[in-house]
């Protein structure tokens, strides 16, 4: 099989680090990512800007017909003692910033799915809504406990991300400190994620 190997820096006002991705491709593809970041200052677990994991989605209004159009619909959570939690996405007049989180354990998964597989949802049949793809982020391991913020910006295009799922640490994190992140990325074109984290 095809893979591909990538190792990158990161260097942010927040953290540094080294992440090294490898990415098998296919219609179900898989980047593994093995990252370390080495904490550049105090970040206290209140910062709503500051995370580890991201992703950028589209949920959003047709300009013309006004009805909904979104590559997700759902944004779903699994936690380590394997509690199951589902978002279904909406176009909010303000932001909206909502923490996903459980008492005494860590999020294990979290991801994006486009559930709405019918074709006859969507008005604009050219981008094809109905086809895109779900993501998944699968933790093997990590260093500290992580919770799932999401934020979602009112839009009223259909092009524009607006919709920002990004894992955040649960507690302060310190200068020096140094995070540790195993995961496992999906995009997955048969519709639910895998595995299939919400019935």
């Amino acid at each position: 099989d095809t893979q591909y190997e990538i190792t990158f820096a990161v260097d942010s006002a927040a953290y540094k680090g080294v992440v090294k991705m490898t990415v098998t491709p296919g219609a179900r593809t898989v980047v593994h990512v093995e990252s370390g970041y080495t904490m550049k200052r105090d970040v206290p677990a209140a910062e709503v800007n500051t995370g580890f994991i991201a992703f950028a989605s589209m949920f959003g209004v047709h300009p013309a017909s006004n009805t909904p159009v979104h590559d997700n619909d759902t944004v779903v959570v699994v936690y380590g003692d394997g509690t199951k939690e589902g978002v279904r996405l909406v176009n909010p007049p303000n932001r909206v910033s909502q923490v996903l989180k459980k008492d005494g354990t860590s999020v294990k998964a979290f991801g994006l799915e486009q559930r709405d597989r019918n074709p006859a949802s969507y008005t604009d049949k050219g981008p094809r809504y109905h086809d895109r793809s779900s993501y998944v982020v699968i933790i093997d391991s990590s260093s500290v406990p992580f919770n799932l913020r999401v934020n979602i910006d009112p839009s009223q295009a259909d092009s524009a991300d607006n919709v920002y799922p990004v894992l955040v640490p649960q507690g302060d994190l310190k200068s020096g400190q140094v995070v540790r992140l195993v995961y496992d990325v999906i995009a997955n074109r048969e519709g639910l994620s895998e595995p299939n984290i919400l019935a």
